[in-house]
């Protein structure tokens, strides 16, 4: 799983200090912090070269995210495509919104949440942000996932120039 956009910036505002004392208790508390501060980030997001755009999006090949959550409910580890949750709006309280829908199961059921599959997947937007993996920030902007037979390619910044 990765994602871009704001659980991006909750991730790399997490401190590897407070993460190993605290835990996932870590991640509430850089959420709260991310959410006033986070601005209207845009991505405009390829998916077999079919652009879209949004303000958040998590490229999954399985269906639970954070733990025991479900972002892409259809998404089967073993299935050969990617499933891109896109959250369309942008803001603190679709923000919240979107994290309350998460907690309650019904993330994918948003009227403002669109969820296609495919295998090709690329993402830009302001050169440098983090995109975060499972959890941890794994590269940068921009960024390109491939879901090439029974392996997930992830291509860095450095690789697309």
């Amino acid at each position: 799983m990765a994602g871009v956009g704001f659980d991006a910036h909750v991730v790399a505002a997490v401190g590897r200090r407070l993460k190993r004392l605290t835990g996932k208790a870590a991640y509430v508390a850089a959420f709260a912090r991310t959410t006033i501060g986070f601005g209207n980030h845009r991505y405009r997001v390829l998916i077999d070269g079919i652009a879209y755009e949004a303000a958040s999006a998590v490229i999954a090949n399985g269906h639970f995210y954070g733990g025991r959550f479900t972002c892409t409910p259809d998404a089967q580890i073993d299935e050969p495509d990617l499933h891109v949750c896109l959250f369309l709006r942008g803001g603190r309280w679709s923000t919240l919104g979107y994290g309350i829908s998460l907690l309650r199961g019904r993330l994918h059921r948003s009227a403002d949440v669109r969820i296609v599959r495919g295998r090709d997947v690329r993402v830009e937007g302001l050169n440098g942000e983090p995109v975060q993996c499972d959890g941890d920030v794994a590269t940068t902007l921009p960024l390109r996932v491939q879901a090439t037979g029974e392996r997930l390619r992830l291509i860095a910044p450095t690789a697309l120039r």
